[in-house]
């Protein structure tokens, strides 16, 4: 399982995600319509990506274009509740007295009616099925607590100079929100000269000599 910790500006929908894992550290910038991340040995410290020297990935025209990498969008799913709500039960969702429903969301109607967030209208391209099983988690109050969703993941192949390997299955993303009302500090986009572009990565070997082909679908769940 990979976890993690973050913070999500819900003005703009900008957002820091650090995923660990036990091989690497993800740490995952949305801004506005770039995205950027950075993968980090945790034991040492040393990158992973290695793109020609380059710490970071990204650019101003890479999104994230699976919810799992963008909390805005997995919290712009509520907007698309299509059809019945179902009333599950209520319980606890850290500390907080929370009621879950259960809901199919639509995502195009969730790309067109949701907040006004940078990237939210590529909900209508994800390569999820149009409708999403949808668990959310509501307090009293009428804040979000907890969303959880599973889609599939896409089949990619991740080749090196070694071997391909071949990657599906189904993911479970749980996204939990606490301290509403707290004031979000997102690091700012990297200088552009730590920034290597996906084209570049996938053409050009990294230090050690591997070819690093990487999709959307990488990225999000290698």
């Amino acid at each position: 399982p990979v976890v993690g910790h973050g913070v999500l500006d819900m003005a703009n929908g900008d957002s820091e995600l650090i995923e660990e894992a036990s091989s690497a550290k993800i740490t995952i910038l949305n801004l506005g319509n770039e995205m950027y991340e950075s993968y980090e040995n945790p034991k040492s410290s040393t990158n992973l990506l290695e793109c020609n020297g380059h710490k970071w990935l990204g650019s101003a025209n890479y999104v994230a274009t699976v919810p799992e990498n963008n909390p805005a969008l997995t919290l712009a799913f509520l907007a698309g509740a299509n059809g019945k709500v179902e009333k599950l039960g209520s319980g606890t969702v850290g500390g907080q007295t929370a009621t879950e429903y259960q809901f199919s969301a639509d995502l195009d109607a969730a790309a067109s009616e949701g907040p006004n967030w940078p990237g939210r209208t590529i909900l209508a391209a994800v390569s999820h099925p149009k409708t999403q099983p949808v668990q959310v988690w509501i307090t009293p109050d009428g804040y979000v607590a907890q969303v959880r969703f599973t889609s599939q993941l896409e089949p990619f192949t991740a080749s090196t100079t070694n071997n391909s390997v071949i990657n599906s299955g189904l993911v479970t993303t749980t996204l939990t929100l606490s301290d509403f009302g707290s004031r979000p500090n997102i690091p700012p986009a990297p200088n552009p000269a730590t920034v290597a572009t996906l084209a570049s990565c996938q053409a050009s070997p990294n230090s050690t000599g591997n070819s690093i082909p990487i999709t959307g679908s990488t990225l999000v769940n290698g």
